[in-house]
């Protein structure tokens, strides 16, 4: 097993206190974003280019769903064309069957679904 050190976090990072998550609009990660319209630029943002970057957030199914929703759909599957998970925490359900993923990163991601 390794560990993972600060400098593994090599992205400005989200400005809650104790969040490593990249920042996005507004100086914060996407699990941070504050009101509807940072939220909702983020969304579009998705819609348009099909790019997630969800490095070193903490991310349960609900959020990892509405992201994936958000993606473009070309030929009946959802196309994630840039999906950056470095680091990032998944505390549910995630799912990517399914899915075209154009370029994916998961360095040290964690998966931590209760089985069922």
């Amino acid at each position: 097993m390794f560990s993972i050190q600060a400098e593994d976090f090599d992205w400005p990072q989200c400005s809650v206190v104790d969040c490593q998550g990249a920042q996005l609009n507004g100086g914060r990660c996407v699990r941070h974003l504050d009101g509807d319209e940072a939220r909702g630029d983020v969304l579009a943002d998705i819609d348009r280019t099909g790019d997630i970057d969800v490095r070193g957030v903490r991310l349960d199914a609900d959020l990892v769903q509405e992201l994936i929703k958000r993606c473009p759909v070309v030929d009946g599957r959802v196309r994630v064309r840039n999906l950056r998970c470095d680091l990032a925490r998944f505390e549910g359900e995630a799912e990517f069957a399914d899915m075209t993923l154009e370029n994916a990163s998961f360095y040290a991601a964690r998966f931590e679904a209760e089985p069922s």
